[in-house]
C-alpha cells in the first residue's frame, strides 16, 4: 500500500514509482495527481469558510468541503485498487498456453483481469468529473486570494483524466472481446473529452481573472 502519500511521505512514493517494480505505476500516479487536484480545491473552500465577506455562500462552501473530502478519499482508495488489479493480470500473463485448453484458460483469465484493471482508471475519471463540478463552483464563490489554486486544480484534473484514459486504453487494446473493448473505449473517450473541456474552461476563466488589471 502506498497511501503513505496521504501522510506526507511523498518521497517514499516517488522512489517506489521510479523503481523497476511493476507497482506503483501510472495508474497510481494518476490517482495521486487527481487527489492533489481535489486537495487544492478543498483548500480554497476551507479558506472561504467563516469569512464574513463570503457569508452568503457559507452553506454552499460547507457542502463543497464535505464532497471534496469524499472525492479525495475515493481517489486515494483507487491508488490501492489499481495496484491490486495488476496482480491478477501478471498471474494471467504467466499461465502456460502451449496446448489449446491452456490457451483457452489463459485467454479467459486474461480477459477477466483486463476488465478488472480497467475499473480503477474509470473510477479516477468519474471522481475527477465530480471534482470538476466543485472547481466550477469554487471559481465563482471561493476565496479570491486563492483563485489561482482553482486553476492549478483544473490543470491537474486534465492530467489525471488523460492519464486515466491511457490506463483504460492499454488494457482494452489487449482484450479479445472487441465489442466490449470498443464500448469501453467510447465511454472513456466521451467522459475524458467532456472533462477536459470543462477543466480547460475553468482554467481559462481563472487565467482571465489573473490577467485582468486590478484597481
Amino acid at each position: 500500500r502506498y497511501c503513505m502519500v496521504n501522510d506526507y511521505e511523498l518521497v517514499d512514493f516517488l522512489d517506489a514509482l521510479a523503481s523497476r517494480n511493476s507497482t506503483p505505476s501510472g495508474g497510481g500516479a494518476t490517482a495521486v495527481v487527481g487527489s492533489m487536484a481535489v486537495s487544492l480545491g478543498e483548500m480554497v473552500a476551507n479558506l472561504t469558510v467563516g469569512k464574513a465577506c463570503y457569508a452568503d455562500v457559507q452553506g454552499r462552501i460547507a457542502t463543497i468541503v464535505v464532497r471534496a473530502e469524499q472525492v479525495r478519499s475515493r481517489l486515494i482508495q483507487l491508488m490501492d485498487e489499481d495496484e491490486c488489479a495488476l496482480a491478477p493480470l501478471l498471474a494471467a500473463y504467466a499461465l502456460p498456453h502451449g496446448t489449446a485448453s491452456e490457451a483457452d484458460e489463459r485467454t479467459l483469465r486474461m480477459e477477466e483481469a483486463l476488465r478488472g484493471a480497467c475499473g480503477p482508471p474509470i473510477g479516477v475519471i468519474e471522481a475527477i468529473h465530480e471534482a470538476l463540478s466543485l472547481f466550477d463552483e469554487l471559481a465563482c464563490i471561493g476565496s479570491r486570494i486563492a483563485l489561482s489554486d482553482v486553476g492549478v486544480a483544473a490543470s491537474f484534473a486534465t492530467a489525471a483524466l488523460r492519464g486515466a484514459s491511457l490506463n483504460v486504453l492499454v488494457n482494452t487494446s489487449m482484450m479479445a472481446d472487441r465489442t466490449y473493448a470498443e464500448r469501453l473505449n467510447a465511454r472513456t473517450r466521451e467522459l475524458v473529452s467532456d472533462g477536459c473541456e470543462r477543466a480547460e474552461r475553468i482554467f481559462r476563466d481563472v487565467e482571465g481573472e489573473m490577467t485582468c488589471p486590478r484597481s
